[in-house]
């Protein structure tokens, strides 16, 4: 399957959204601590993945892809494998 981007690429943006989110420096982002750890709010994540939907320039059909993947790695891995455009 051809990927959209490299995944290091999504896992830097998305480790940058959290961090910017919660006014953290990036490097103490944990890609595999999961985002509810980090006590990101229902409106945060909302606003994360409607901001990934324009970053990627394609709409993302699961709003809940990040309690389904509840890590930067695993959501990362899972759109540059499913998210093609």
């Amino acid at each position: 399957m051809k990927k959209i981007m490299d995944i290091t690429k999504i896992h830097t943006w998305l480790t940058t959204q959290v961090a910017n989110t919660l006014n953290i420096n990036f490097d103490e982002v944990d890609a595999g601590i999961p985002f509810e750890r980090y006590g990101l709010e229902s409106a945060d994540i909302v606003a994360i993945m409607a901001d990934l939907e324009d970053w990627l320039g394609c709409e993302i059909d699961d709003p809940t892809l990040m309690y389904e993947y509840p890590t930067i790695a695993e959501l990362s891995e899972h759109l540059a494998e499913n998210y093609a455009v």
